[in-house]
């Protein structure tokens, strides 16, 4: 089973400037082995590329690695990036597998078994 870690900033945080700052205060480097990803600390906690989805930043961690509480520190230390008002969620979960409404998960299952007998 995959668990993974995962920080979400419910507020449309500038992903460059954010960077910029994990980079310079906090030493993030890019990861030597996995595009997309960064590691803080020495040896270094590794972190999946933030992003943006709609207007929520997401920070996905590795599995069952902690994300590096460097994060969560550039955010509080700089209110320029995200207002103290701005919501934050750090969550353990598992990965998701599945999602969607019962009819639209029926079309998809019938459509491909559909193609498997032809």
């Amino acid at each position: 089973m995959s668990l993974r870690q995962c920080l979400w900033v419910l507020y449309p945080v500038d992903v460059e400037k954010y960077l910029e700052v994990l980079r310079k205060e906090f030493g993030a480097r890019e990861h030597p082995a996995e595009a997309e990803a960064f590691l803080i600390g020495d040896p270094g906690l590794p972190f999946h590329r933030p992003r943006l989805i709609g207007e929520e930043l997401a920070i996905p961690g590795f599995n069952r690695v902690p994300l590096p509480f460097e994060l969560l520190e550039a955010i509080l230390d700089h209110p320029e990036l995200v207002p103290r008002t701005a919501k934050l969620r750090w969550s353990e979960e598992q990965e998701l597998i599945l999602l969607g409404t019962l009819d639209g998960l029926w079309q998809e299952f019938r459509g491909a078994r559909g193609k498997e007998r032809r």
